[in-house]
């Protein structure tokens, strides 16, 4: 009897059913001949089960129950083992517990020759401290440790090459994730040591219907202590997984060493590509963010919906006009190149909420001010934790005016944009202050560098993604991405920066980097257009990649050959292999 879940549930479970082609093709790369014996860590709606009994039914195993292992922690996954029990399979052959609790030689029938599955795609912030503590503590056992902000498909993985035995397989769907986030390091870094050979496919097309994110195949061969092949590649979507499996070297490429350090999404780009940027980056005029500013994030007020107010609520106060000052608490308000007085003042006449209460740490507060934090939003707003633990709740310390913003998370790609209307901005936002004195002339020149190509791609390389396609830029991301000189600023710069400025203001983003190329690619640094079309059409790939449009890329410039590679070239001077 199949179960449905609801949206809230599933998100809690991490319980998201892997599509049968995708099993099927995880399970015939995984299991090379009929005796091989099956494990699934979070087993769920049974598809790798199913996919396993069939392929090891055609390779002519007579009860292939009987080399069916799994656990899962939900009681109800059970209801799907049916086919495994009618095929030979025993109900002890499957546990219904947390898979982090159980160790390998607890497992009946472990270590096995394949290992396949799809964990739980659980955020950290979603975890029970209990969970979370447990985990850690298998890890702590293995001589391993991971950020606390690890989702527990981490967890999950790192945990099942455990389970794999001497030179068997692991094959795995996990989130994009898996390639660029922080922690994620940790979990390539124990895959890379422990197979001969690791397969990594990006596919294209979100796996999952009801899930944000992207989806990776892991396929680990010949489990052994060693530093082994990496290969990366691209699938377009689920409709080609069965194809990429089957003949992996033709849809994927090798990564050279010194980028397994790294993000492993690199492996995407021509290494002729990847070679320029960095001869790029060695150019004395190019210079790391970091280099000429101090990036912090945002104010953080712990409740935004009690000290970001509207110019209504201010009215004609002196006092409390005296303690507002102008404040950005979204991305979407900061349009162009700049954020001026005029752009904050429209704000305000739309009513919209662009003033941050900064109230100094003082118990002698005027009657309205009083008043308005003993109402009841504000008394439950005293309580959570980032008010709790100020000495006076209301004064949120430290909302200083910086030079400068930089977006945190965006669709499309950050950029700086000068700070003219002396607000500050809520933690949405990043805050930057020069390290030296800038011109007016100089910060505007850096703005324009922002928005090339050169910043665009870097940003790409740099960033995390999140659902739905969003680039997150943390701080200590932002400090490397990389910006042209001040001194390299051209005489045309400050009518471009009010061309740009404009441009991006009516959403023509395209065009705005066109210009900036133009000037500070081309102009400043001396760039062939042949070099800056080759750099931006690898941004454009990962970008399209990071939104879920890789798939449409592949599909509207690309053509199956013979052997069932997809082949396109975005660019004449750039390949981007597996598309």
């Amino acid at each position: 009897m199949k179960r449905l879940l609801s949206v809230s549930n599933k998100k809690a479970l991490g319980v998201y059913y892997t599509p049968e082609v995708v099993a099927q093709a995880i399970v015939e790369w995984a299991i090379r001949d009929r005796s091989c014996e099956v494990f699934d860590p979070s087993f769920g709606g049974c598809a790798f089960f199913r996919a396993a009994l069939e392929r090891l039914r055609d390779m002519g195993s007579k009860w292939p129950g009987k080399q069916i292992y799994g656990v899962d922690v939900d009681q109800d996954a059970r209801d799907f083992l049916e086919p495994a029990l009618k095929s030979g399979g025993d109900a002890k052959q499957f546990l219904t517990t947390d898979f982090l609790s159980v160790s390998a030689q607890e497992m009946p029938g472990a270590p096995f020759e394949a290992v396949v599955g799809n964990p739980p795609y659980i955020r950290h912030h979603l975890l029970s401290r209990e969970t979370r503590f447990r985990a850690q503590g298998m890890l702590r056992e293995k001589g391993l440790a991971v950020s606390g902000r690890a989702s527990m498909w981490a967890y999950f993985v790192m945990h099942s090459i455990d389970f794999v035995a001497g030179g068997g397989r692991l094959g795995m769907v996990l989130p994009a994730a898996f390639l660029c986030s922080d922690y994620g390091h940790v979990v390539r870094d124990k895959i890379l040591s422990s197979f001969s050979r690791v397969t990594v496919l990006i596919v294209g097309k979100p796996v999952f219907s009801d899930a944000q994110e992207l989806s990776v195949l892991l396929l680990a061969e010949d489990r052994k202590d060693c530093c082994g092949e990496l290969r990366v590649g691209l699938v377009p979507s689920t409709d080609h997984v069965l194809s990429a499996c089957r003949d992996i070297d033709h849809w994927s490429h090798g990564v050279d060493h010194l980028d397994r350090g790294g993000v492993w999404i690199r492996g995407l780009i021509e290494p002729s590509v990847l070679a320029a940027f960095e001869k790029i980056k060695a150019k004395s005029e190019v210079i790391p963010l970091g280099a000429l500013a101090d990036v912090r994030i945002g104010v953080v007020t712990g409740a935004n919906d009690v000290f970001i107010v509207s110019q209504a609520w201010i009215g004609k106060s002196k006092t409390l006009r005296n303690w507002a000052r102008p404040v950005v608490d979204r991305a979407s308000h900061l349009r162009g190149l700049c954020f001026a007085r005029k752009d904050h003042r429209a704000l305000a006449k739309k009513g919209l909420r662009c003033f941050l209460l900064d109230i100094p740490s003082q118990r002698k507060l005027p009657a309205r001010l009083n008043a308005y934090l003993d109402e009841p939003v504000s008394r439950e707003a005293a309580e959570r934790y980032k008010c709790r633990t100020r000495e006076f709740w209301y004064s949120i310390g430290d909302a200083g005016c910086p030079a400068a913003f930089l977006h945190y998370m965006c669709a499309d790609a950050p950029r700086l944009v000068i700070n003219q209307a002396g607000a500050t901005c809520t933690n949405a936002i990043h805050r930057l202050t020069w390290k030296r004195r800038l011109s007016r002339a100089e910060a505007k020149w850096l703005a324009i560098s922002s928005v090339s190509t050169l910043f665009k791609f870097g940003a790409e390389m740099i960033g995390r993604r999140y659902g739905g396609g969003v680039l997150k830029i943390e701080p200590s991301d932002a400090r490397r991405l990389l910006l042209v000189s001040p001194g390299s600023a051209t005489a045309s710069a400050e009518a471009v920066f009010v061309q740009i400025d404009e441009l991006l203001r009516k959403g023509r983003n395209a065009e705005a980097t066109e210009l900036a190329d133009r000037v500070v690619l081309r102009e400043a640094l001396g760039m062939c257009a042949q070099e800056i079309s080759a750099l931006a059409a690898a941004r454009d790939f990962l970008c399209e990649l990071r939104l879920g449009k890789a798939g449409r890329v592949g599909e509207s410039k690309g053509k199956i050959g013979d052997a069932g590679v997809v082949a396109a070239v975005v660019a004449p001077t750039v390949q981007l292999h597996g598309l």
